[in-house]
């Protein structure tokens, strides 16, 4: 996959093998490299990353995930503008390799569930970094929805809370690092629009925080257009905060 997006550019090539030692189980490979030029920020960033992963089920709609990730990373500099002290940080840091391994459980009842028109997704994760490399820390990252339709499966209400906390024990604690919360986790804001900013740098740049808490509240409905046109109304009430820097 090669894809474009604004100023950056990412290759990527995800393998998923559905019967490796079952019916059931299944093998991931992630491959990924991207090249980041935002227009947001006074800095870029490059990433290299090597995942594979095992998935199996562990209860009739829970399925968990082990997966070990290698990734290198580097903060470059933006020639266009100025950094501050804290990016000039990140820069000087050079390229840094982070090797972790870690899980994933989630719990899935929106399409198996007793009842067809209501369900709940429960997804947590952790990742242990310190297996090598030189970053040492502990990130965990826990999202639930639930979500059930009316009127004749017209109506969708969903509701979602979702957060993440970064426990450093060391290494170098960088902006890419960090949480920054995206337009599709908090809609209404800029990419990397709130949380802890460098006032010394020409974009007030985003430091992205290692905490954040997000809660979206939604509803999906018909405009009464014709079904093959994929197009559906909504509307929603977003509220969050990302912290800790």
């Amino acid at each position: 996959i090669v894809s474009t997006a604004s100023d950056a550019r990412r290759y990527g090539l995800t393998f998923v093998e559905p019967a490796l030692l079952g019916r059931d189980v299944s093998f991931g490979l992630n491959l990924d490299y991207s090249e980041e030029n935002s227009s947001f920020s006074t800095y870029d960033s490059t990433r290299l990353l090597f995942r594979p992963s095992l998935t199996f089920p562990v209860s009739e709609n829970g399925r968990l995930q082990l997966r070990y990730t290698a990734e290198q990373s580097e903060v470059t500099e933006n020639d266009d503008a100025e950094q501050g002290a804290i990016i000039q940080n990140d820069i000087d840091a050079g390229s840094l390799l982070t090797s972790s391994v870690g899980y994933e459980y989630s719990y899935d009842t929106r399409r198996t569930g007793l009842d067809p028109n209501a369900g709940v997704l429960f997804r947590f994760s952790q990742d242990f970094a310190g297996l090598g490399g030189d970053q040492k820390y502990v990130r965990t990252v826990a999202k639930v929805i639930a979500e059930k339709k009316f009127l004749n499966e017209e109506l969708t209400i969903r509701g979602t809370l979702e957060g993440g906390a970064i426990a450093w024990s060391s290494g170098t604690n960088r902006a890419i690092d960090r949480f920054i919360l995206t337009p599709t986790q908090l809609r209404g804001f800029e990419p990397g629009g709130i949380g802890p900013r460098d006032a010394a740098s020409d974009q007030n740049d985003t430091l992205g925080g290692n905490m954040y808490l997000v809660g979206r509240v939604e509803a999906e409905f018909p405009l009464g257009l014709p079904e093959e046109y994929g197009i559906r109304g909504g509307v929603f009430y977003d509220v969050g905060n990302l912290w800790d820097l």
